[in-house]
């Protein structure tokens, strides 16, 4: 079938197959997976970062280093 579209000279040819059908629509779901993939990284990582904040703000009043002092036992056994 030829189809001629506005604004383009050429002469194009409309070609109705199965397997290009199959080809085009295993390339989408290639594409949509992808795609998915990534949004759900970025879901992961905006989390991972609201995580951290998180647990930050709870701790705020723990400090970093504590310091506990030590005895040496010198019974003997």
């Amino acid at each position: 079938m030829l189809v001629e579209k506005e604004g383009i000279s050429d002469t194009l040819l409309y070609i109705r197959s199965e397997r290009k059908a199959v080809k085009e629509m295993s390339m989408n779901q290639h594409f949509t997976s992808h795609f998915e993939q990534g949004l759900a990284q970025v879901q992961q990582g905006i989390q991972k970062k609201a995580e951290s904040k998180l647990s930050k703000r709870r701790c705020s009043g723990i400090p970093d280093i504590v310091l506990v002092p030590l005895q040496e036992d010198v019974a003997v056994i």
